[in-house]
């Protein structure tokens, strides 16, 4: 009989997940990139204020990734709840058709905050466009409990 240590041969399948686990669990570096952006993401849009929109592209600047527009839309499509995402349009001040309720949630949603949508469902950017005047301060960051 051969005797086995309790320590999986080099190489092998066990000793590559084993070393995957590791560096994920001590790794948190790996996976804060697009989680900080996120928050930066919902930073932006939760101080847009009412009566005013932003673009996609827009919101990606002020969060730090200027050519990550689209990036911020997948965000806001799976964003949280209680911020304000019906503040934020494409680039010619179009309505999303992924939002809640499509574009008609989309439209009903901007007017209750006073934006007037068009009827080809844009949004007249030189009127309601949000240009912030102070830089849009950092997100907290949570306490490890």
């Amino acid at each position: 009989m051969i005797a086995r240590s309790s320590r999986p041969e080099k190489g092998s399948a066990a000793v590559r997940c084993e070393s995957v686990r590791s560096v994920a669990a001590g790794a948190s570096h790996l996976r804060s990139p697009g989680a900080d952006f996120r928050q930066r993401v919902y930073a932006v849009v939760a101080h847009i204020p009412r009566g005013k929109v932003a673009t996609y592209g827009q919101v990606a600047l002020l969060a730090g990734r200027p050519r990550a527009a689209r990036q911020v839309g997948w965000i806001a499509h799976a964003g949280h709840p209680s911020l304000p995402w019906q503040r934020v349009v494409n680039r010619f001040g179009g309505l999303a058709r992924g939002y809640t309720g499509g574009r008609d949630g989309h439209r009903r949603d901007l007017k209750r905050d006073g934006v007037r949508v068009r009827e080809d469902d844009t949004v007249d950017l030189a009127r309601y466009l949000w240009r912030p005047r102070d830089p849009i301060p950092p997100p907290r960051r949570r306490r490890p409990t």
